[in-house]
């Protein structure tokens, strides 16, 4: 049995043997000269940038969309509140403006306004520097939040006497411009942490 599996090997090491023994003897010189006859390898030509492969194109296009997505994402970071109370806030503003705009008397009005206006300030100042605070000194504090003197000096003040008079002498339009002043403010707050 062993002599079957030595026999083909043998057989296998002559033949690999003669061949290489072949390659080295020299070339007739009817080889050689159509060897000498080949010309170089012909390599294709540098590929162009234009236009770009596939590949390029999806690329392309992926960054595209990521760009688009990112800036929608940035813009709606700017539009949105960062944080859970100033979403609230803004939603209970715009139920005053409606409430406003519904008819409802501009004392109630001016009144819930100054209560929103209130749980701004607690919500984006320390409780010591907002929870205390009242009268001309409030107003400067509401100033402060939205870097502004339009509450102590402006349309801000209507905050301080109007919710607390039985019958106003005020135009609608001067409500509008304190709801205006307000919604400036509780955005302007999104950049404060309140230091607890």
């Amino acid at each position: 049995m062993r002599f079957l599996t030595t026999v083909p090997y043998l057989l296998w090491v002559s033949v690999v043997a003669g061949g290489y023994a072949a390659a080295q003897e020299p070339a007739a010189p009817v080889a050689q000269a159509l060897l000498a006859n080949l010309r170089g390898l012909q390599l294709p030509d540098e590929p162009s940038w234009w236009p770009p492969a596939p590949g390029w194109w999806m690329l392309a296009v992926v960054v595209l969309l990521l760009t688009g997505v990112g800036m929608r994402q940035l813009k709606r970071g700017r539009r949105a509140p960062s944080v859970p109370w100033q979403q609230s806030a803004l939603s209970e503003h715009r139920a005053i403006s409606t409430a406003l705009q519904e008819g409802t008397p501009l004392n109630q009005v001016l009144a819930r306004a100054s209560v929103l206006m209130r749980r701004v300030a607690l919500a984006s100042l320390p409780r010591t520097q907002s929870a205390a605070v009242q009268d001309e000194s409030w107003l400067f504090l509401l100033d402060e939040l939205g870097s502004t003197d339009e509450y102590s000096a402006g349309v801000g003040r209507l905050l301080l006497t109007h919710p607390y008079r039985r019958h106003s002498d005020l135009q609608t339009t001067e409500v509008d411009d304190l709801l205006a002043l307000m919604h400036r403010t509780i955005l302007a707050t999104r950049e404060r942490a309140p230091d607890v």
